[in-house]
Parts: C-alpha cells; sequence; structure tokens
C-alpha cells in the first residue's frame, strides 16, 4: 500500500471512530439547529460507513488532517478545552467501546435499527468534541434575554411581532450584554466568496476537490427593483446559482449566501418594513436549505439610518424564526477600525436585542497605497475587537476577516505572505471567520482580458489552499 492510500486510509479510520463518537452522543446532545436536518435510517453496525462512504472518502486526507491538528493542539495546549491530551484520548478510548460493542453485537437485527442524523455527523465536529470534554455547546449558551419576533407577515406587509425591549443603557457603562452568540464552526468559519456574475465562474466542485475547501460565502443576493431576491437582482433562485448550491451541498459541502455588497439595489433600502426584508432573507434561507447568512452591508445601505435599524431587526426576526442560524455582518473598515456608521451598527445591534453572530471587517481599499497588508490587516482587526470589545466580553470570537487576494486595484498588494500571517493571527486569537473576495480571482494571470486573476505570481486555487489551513477551534 502506497503512503498516500495509508494516509487516506489511517484519515477514514479515524474519522470513522470520531463520527459513531457523535452518532452516540447526539442521541442526549442534539443540537437545536439539527432539528429539521435530514435522517437517514441504518442498522446500528453499519450507521457510520453508510453515512461516512458516501460523503467523505473523497476527502478522507481532510478529515484526517482536521483531526490531527486538534490533537496537535491539545498536545500544545492551544485550546479553550482545558484537557491535557491524555485525558482527550482517555475519553474518547471509553467512549468508543460503548458506542462500537453493542453495535458490533446487534448488527443484523432489524429491531435495532436506529435513526442517524446525517447533518449532525457532518457538521457538529465543534459541539461533539465539547460534548466530549462536558463543556457546554453553543446551543446551550444563551443568545438573548427577552423574546424576539416572530417573522409572521400581515396583509398589510408589517411583520406581526412584539417591539424588543430598551436595552437598559450603554453597554460601555453598564448596560445589559444582549447576549453572546456562539462561533460558527469550522467550514462556516472558513468560507471565501464565490461570485455568482460575470462570466468564467470556478467549478466549485473542482476547488474543493483541489483545496479540500468544504464552504462557499455566494454573492450577491439583491432587490429585483421591488423586494424580492434575486441573484446580481435580476437572476432568479431557481436558476445557474440553485445548481452551484446542489454541487457543493453534493460534494458534503456548505453554503452560506450574501446580500448586498458594493453596488446594485440593495434588499435593506428596497424593502419597506423590517417583516418584508424578513420575508425576503426567508426565501433565500428555505430555496437553500440555509444555515448561515452574510449581510455584506456597503454605501448607501449602510450610512442610511433607517436602512441599518431594518437590516437589524429584520435578522432578529429571522433568527427567532430559525433556531441555530448563523448571522454574518460584513462591513468597510479603516485602519484604525471601524467608522461611525460600522459603529452605530455595532451600537444598534445592542440595543435592538439582536444577537449578529459574526462582525465581519473588509481591510482593504484602505487609502494606504503600498501598504504591508499583513501588518495594516491585522491593525484594523486589533482595532475594531477594541471597539467590539465595548459590547462583548469575548470580541475575538465575534469578529470575521474578509480580505482581497492579490491587487486589490487600489494601490494594495495581499501577497500570499500576508495571508499566512492574517491566518495565524485567525488562529492564535480564534477569530469567527477568514474569507476573502474572491476565489474566482485565485488564479493567475496568464490573459487579464479572459478571466478574473489574482494579479500576482500564484499557482491555481493558492490562497484558497493557505486559508483552509486554519485548524479548528472548537
Amino acid at each position: 500500500m502506497s503512503k498516500h492510500a495509508r494516509q487516506r486510509n489511517v484519515g477514514r479510520n479515524l474519522l470513522l471512530a470520531a463520527l459513531a463518537v457523535v452518532a452516540r452522543l447526539r442521541d442526549v446532545r442534539r443540537p437545536a439547529r439539527h432539528q429539521r436536518a435530514e435522517t437517514v435510517s441504518c442498522r446500528p453496525g453499519l450507521a457510520a460507513q453508510a453515512v461516512v462512504a458516501a460523503r467523505w472518502a473523497a476527502r478522507s486526507d481532510l478529515a484526517m488532517r482536521r483531526l490531527r491538528e486538534l490533537i496537535d493542539r491539545v498536545t500544545a495546549g492551544a485550546t479553550h478545552l482545558g484537557w491535557p491530551v491524555l485525558q482527550l484520548a482517555a475519553a474518547t478510548a471509553i467512549a468508543l467501546p460503548v458506542v462500537l460493542v453493542p453495535d458490533a453485537v446487534t448488527v443484523g437485527d432489524p429491531a435495532a435499527a436506529r435513526t442517524v442524523d446525517v447533518a449532525a455527523l457532518r457538521n457538529d465536529y465543534a459541539s461533539f468534541v465539547r460534548g466530549l470534554v462536558g463543556e457546554p455547546s453553543g446551543d446551550q449558551a444563551a443568545i438573548a434575554p427577552g423574546e424576539r419576533p416572530q417573522v409572521v407577515e400581515d396583509d398589510g406587509g408589517e411583520a406581526n411581532a412584539q417591539p424588543a425591549a430598551d436595552p437598559g443603557g450603554d453597554p460601555a457603562s453598564g448596560g445589559e450584554d444582549p447576549g453572546q452568540p456562539s462561533q460558527p464552526e469550522l467550514r462556516l468559519r472558513i468560507s471565501p466568496y464565490l461570485f455568482l456574475g460575470g462570466s468564467k465562474i470556478p467549478e466549485a466542485g473542482m476547488v474543493m476537490t483541489r483545496t479540500g475547501i468544504t464552504s462557499f460565502t455566494l454573492a450577491f443576493v439583491l432587490s429585483d427593483g421591488g423586494c424580492a431576491p434575486a441573484w446580481g437582482g435580476y437572476r432568479p433562485l431557481s436558476g445557474d446559482a440553485a445548481g452551484v448550491v446542489r454541487q457543493i451541498q453534493a460534494a458534503g459541502g456548505e453554503v452560506v449566501v450574501s446580500f448586498g455588497g458594493w453596488s446594485g439595489h440593495k434588499l435593506g433600502e428596497h424593502c419597506a418594513t423590517p417583516g418584508a426584508l424578513a420575508a425576503a432573507y426567508q426565501r433565500v434561507i428555505d430555496a437553500y436549505g440555509l444555515r448561515a447568512i452574510d449581510v455584506d452591508i456597503e454605501a448607501s445601505e449602510l450610512t442610511d439610518p433607517a436602512a441599518q435599524d431594518r437590516v437589524l431587526r429584520a435578522l432578529g426576526m429571522v433568527e427567532a424564526a430559525n433556531p441555530g442560524l448563523t448571522t454574518i455582518v460584513t462591513m468597510p473598515v479603516t485602519a484604525d477600525g471601524l467608522n461611525s456608521w460600522g459603529l452605530r451598527m455595532v451600537r444598534r445591534a445592542v440595543e435592538l436585542r439582536v444577537p449578529v453572530d459574526v462582525w465581519t471587517i473588509m481591510p482593504f481599499v484602505l487609502g494606504l497605497p503600498g501598504a504591508d497588508m499583513g501588518r495594516l490587516t491585522i491593525r484594523a482587526a486589533e482595532h475594531t475587537h477594541d471597539q467590539l470589545a465595548r459590547y462583548h466580553p469575548d470580541a475575538y470570537r465575534m469578529l470575521g476577516i474578509s480580505s482581497m487576494n492579490g491587487d486589490t486595484g487600489a494601490g494594495e498588494t495581499v501577497t500570499q505572505a500576508d495571508f499566512r500571517e492574517i491566518r495565524d493571527y485567525v488562529h492564535r486569537h480564534g477569530l469567527a471567520r477568514f474569507t476573502f473576495w474572491a476565489v474566482n480571482r485565485d488564479r493567475p494571470c496568464l490573459d487579464r482580458g479572459f478571466q478574473p486573476c489574482s494579479g500576482v505570481p500564484q499557482t491555481p486555487w493558492q490562497f484558497t489552499d493557505i486559508l483552509n489551513g486554519i485548524p479548528p477551534n472548537p
């Protein structure tokens, strides 16, 4: 057997063992976000194999790498779990016989068949580790005090909802914190943008195979001129984009849909009420079975207080209607952190009691041509962290970075070395998200007129591969 084949075999076996433990633990610790997940019925002894064979056989190297990275992090003490590696190994050794031995002796017994939650096996790695060592998962943590409205439209387009309670003061001076949202799992944390407009769109399945990436943020859903969502403002949800979503999901991947962006008609400006905007978001969530959405709020949508509040109230409504949904807000930034409009957005989220999970900054086009973009990105992130920390005690775990690979078009160049520096910073501080604009540009410029490209010497998908080098951070 070749070295590569042995690695694949070890990886597959490690993953089977981990998923077998997840399968048993989820019976008593099933995350709320998987309540409506897809299910399959399998006999106990074959459950893990039946699930994994179809979804993980082609990516066992990636699984092995992630499991080994967790072990390495525990060994080095670089983990919040608080368990040394021997204790973690012992807990696993105790759990595995409980899972595997009863399953082995009941193989072939039709009465012993059980339902295995495929999505829980595939997606709940972080909660599995927390459950193994006895830490509460993010789903068990409080999200926000008070009630949040449901997305229910009346005939007039307004949402039937109770208004949010007053926050009771400025959190910076002792007011109440609206809660500490849980950090997204790994595949949502590492989710580069894939732009579905223009030409020469990369084939997502091929990029997944080449890089091991398991999630994409698809951009952008805009207004069709009214309050209906459409790709780029004119393409239907059921068109080519749906095919891209199906391809990613069929390969075991995850999709985040991004609303907004720099240009075009924004839903936050064209929907008249928070309820109508929430209904537009919900249409997209339902169309693709999403577990995360990104609102990229820029330009006139960001600088309009009414649009800001409309977006935030709508996010609160869809979070209430979709337990476990990860909400991401992406905003421009300066080298010194969020500007006054970005700060207003964060403050209003607290005042309206909308628990945004991730605040992502875009540290490029900063007006400093020729600057060291690795250091400048970290500087902007640190200033933003300090701003978020006025309202949230664990601000790093709510902070995300959306960079731009290569030439930004503003006299800046984000190199591969910059990407590695940013990646290490993200890992070191446990940031909630690292993404970039865009996979479409992640290739060498053989002919600038032929396809989008980065503008720097590189191999195809090199920035995506660097991005995917972040180990799990449960």
